[in-house]
C-alpha cells in the first residue's frame, strides 16, 4: 500500500492550494479618471429678462422668462460652489490641521493616509449645463 506519510487523502497532490506559488505584491502605476455630477441649485445674475406682453380675446397677459443662452454655466457655478476637487483641497487642509492638533485618528480614517488620498488629483474637465 501507498504511504502518503499520514497526510490526508490527496494531500500530497501537486495542485493542492499550498502547492502554488505565492505571487508577491508589485507597485503598478495607474491612472483614475472619474466622472462625477450633482444636480444642484445655483443663483446668478448671469441671464437675459425676457418679457412678452399684450392682450389676447380682451385679456392681458405678461409671459416673463430668462434667457440663459448665453449665460457662462462653469463662471456661474464656480462664483457659488464647491468642486470635488475643490472639496479634496479643502478636505486635505481639514486633516492637515486635525494632525497638527494631535488628532490622528477620525471615524475610519488616519490623517495621514487621507492627506496621501487628497494630494495631486487634477482636474481634466469641468461641464456646467443648465437643466
Amino acid at each position: 500500500m501507498y504511504d502518503n506519510y499520514h497526510y490526508p487523502e490527496g494531500a500530497d497532490n501537486a495542485s493542492a492550494p499550498w502547492n502554488e506559488p505565492v505571487i508577491p505584491e508589485k507597485e503598478f502605476e495607474v491612472c483614475c479618471s472619474q466622472t462625477l455630477s450633482k444636480n444642484t441649485t445655483i443663483i446668478t445674475d448671469d441671464y437675459i429678462p425676457q418679457c412678452d406682453c399684450g392682450y389676447e380675446d380682451g385679456v392681458g397677459y405678461c409671459d416673463q422668462w430668462a434667457d440663459t443662452s448665453q449665460t457662462d454655466w462653469k463662471k456661474a457655478y464656480t462664483d457659488v460652489a464647491m468642486t470635488p476637487l475643490d472639496i479634496i483641497k479643502a478636505c486635505s487642509i481639514l486633516a492637515q490641521h486635525l494632525l497638527d492638533n494631535g488628532t490622528s485618528y477620525l471615524g475610519p480614517y488616519h490623517m495621514k493616509e487621507l492627506i496621501e488620498e487628497c494630494a495631486d488629483w487634477n482636474e481634466d474637465e469641468l461641464e456646467v449645463i443648465e437643466e
